[in-house]
């Protein structure tokens, strides 16, 4: 457990940073019978006189080792392994979904009670959570937190525990001003919820 403060630590940096995304139009090259041809994102593109239109995919595929699922592709994804710490994390708007592999036995509410140290805890609450994926039903913790005038959700949820390595998944969402789940957080959890699967 001596690891433990350091991947806490760590995980925190990652939480609280939000990644720009890039507006820019992807630039596609694609291959008809060994030719290259070269287009935009939406764009058409002629071939032989006949319209293709190149479409990016509105979800990417994170695969890791122990769990795969689905995500909207305008999330930026970021990766770092740190000793003691693997991080797969995807930033967006209002959400960060974040894959942690801890190489240390964990649970949520030890995660939980190390975060809100840093959020300060007469800003937070923490209760029990569970959430549905793809007919996997999983525990975990919750917490809320008031940030000035916004408000925090952060759930966090013990995918599995193998030799020391535990498998943590934690959905961070920033609220509307009523307190409800953002659009960009339940449009997530919608894909999650189809394509979700534990190996």
């Amino acid at each position: 457990m001596k690891k433990l403060p350091l991947a806490i630590f760590l995980l925190l940096n990652f939480l609280l940073g939000f990644a720009q995304n890039n507006e820019q139009k992807q630039r596609l090259e694609v291959i008809i019978d060994g030719k290259n041809y070269y287009v935009n994102e939406n764009d058409t593109l002629l071939v032989n006189n006949k319209p293709i239109i190149i479409h990016i995919a509105k979800t990417q595929v994170l695969n890791t080792e122990g769990i795969s699922f689905e995500y909207p592709n305008h999330l930026s994804l970021r990766t770092e392994k740190e000793s003691g710490l693997d991080i797969y994390s995807l930033d967006g708007d209002d959400i960060v979904i974040s894959k942690f592999v801890f190489k240390v036995a964990i649970n949520s509410k030890d995660i939980a009670y190390e975060m809100i140290k840093d959020f300060g805890e007469k800003n937070c609450k923490i209760d029990n959570s569970k959430i549905s994926l793809n007919s996997n039903t999983f525990e975990g913790s919750k917490i809320t937190a008031g940030l000035l005038k916004s408000k925090l959700t952060i759930e966090i949820y013990k995918i599995s525990e193998q030799n020391n390595l535990t498998q943590i998944l934690i959905i961070q969402d920033s609220k509307n001003e009523d307190g409800s789940d953002s659009s960009e957080y339940k449009n997530a959890i919608e894909i999650l919820n189809k394509t979700f699967v534990v190996k």
